[in-house]
């Protein structure tokens, strides 16, 4: 498997998964149906991906995704919040329910348990690389692509773990994390990666114009390299032309209706933590975000030719 086609494939679809939270809510909400649906949409998964990128890796990369979900499932339970059971989507990834939040550092804490307990376990699918003498490239592979998710959830934008644990340090993080996402965009050159540049915007406050012009500007140029011919198949394209026109959209009829009422754009109003609470957590995204490129790094070099 190549690096663009994980780009293409994971990230992407790990990141709509949040727009579908409102789809099984009700369903929820009954206790029995929690781990029958939890374990029914894991296999489902494991099924789906195992039909295109083989079944041991499937496995793997669900198994990765289960850990990540489960170390916010851990924090929220920690600091006495409902969470619920992890749901699979396939080809979308998975998700988890969470309660309003009504602190910063909670939140934040709640957030970055996802990618600690998601590196470690990946760290320990690569410990289990080394200890079998390095046999199969296949533990190698999931360990490296569980530390670009990871990664990949740590850019501080938005409702991505990063920008969910950047709040309790301060603002303009999301204008440094939507740099970097338009960035990685460029760089793995996959117009699929630019329908989470569009996911993304809801929620950051910018002037009122600004939100829909750079969501219909992304939609236009993915919708403009599908056409000739850059996507990953017409199914999963026009999926993601349909949903960037909806939010596009979506952020046009709030943003003219907010003009024509004279509302006032949603803010985060909960008060900062102290001074040096949010200096901790500013060096704990850091020291994290540093162990996880290094890693990938590391494992680069491993990795056999062709499989990145």
């Amino acid at each position: 498997m190549t690096r663009s086609q994980l780009s293409r494939r994971l990230p992407v679809w790990g990141f709509i998964a949040t727009k579908l939270t409102k789809v099984v809510t009700l369903l929820k909400t009954v206790s029995v149906f929690k781990a029958a649906a939890s374990a029914a949409s894991m296999l489902v998964s494991v099924l789906a991906y195992g039909f295109t990128l083989g079944i041991g890796f499937s496995i793997g990369l669900v198994t990765m995704m289960f850990i990540h979900e489960m170390g916010h499932v851990i924090a929220l339970r920690r600091h006495g919040l409902p969470a619920s059971a992890p749901i699979f989507i396939p080809f979308l990834g998975a998700m988890i329910f969470t309660p309003p939040i009504p602190r910063r550092d909670v939140e934040a804490s709640v957030a970055i348990a996802g990618p600690v307990l998601g590196s470690i376990g990946a760290i320990a699918c690569l410990g289990l690389w080394a200890i079998t003498g390095q046999t199969s490239d296949l533990l190698l592979v999931i360990s490296f692509t569980a530390i670009l998710f990871n990664l990949f959830n740590l850019l501080p934008v938005g409702v991505m773990d990063g920008g969910r644990i950047t709040q309790a340090v301060g603002g303009g993080f999301n204008w440094i994390g939507l740099l970097g996402l338009y960035g990685l965009i460029l760089y793995a050159r996959s117009p699929n990666l630019m329908l989470i540049g569009v996911l993304v915007l809801d929620g950051i406050t910018m002037p009122l114009w600004l939100k829909p012009t750079l969501g219909w500007l992304l939609w236009l140029a993915m919708t403009t390299l599908f056409l000739a011919g850059y996507g990953v198949g017409w199914i999963i394209d026009s999926i993601d032309v349909a949903l960037g026109a909806y939010l596009a959209g979506l952020f046009t009829w709030a943003d003219t209706r907010r003009r024509r009422y004279g509302l006032e754009q949603p803010t985060d109003t909960r008060p900062l933590p102290p001074g040096w609470v949010r200096l901790g957590w500013l060096a704990a995204y850091v020291v994290l975000v540093v162990l996880l490129c290094s890693t990938v790094v590391l494992q680069t070099a491993w990795l056999p030719r062709g499989s990145y």
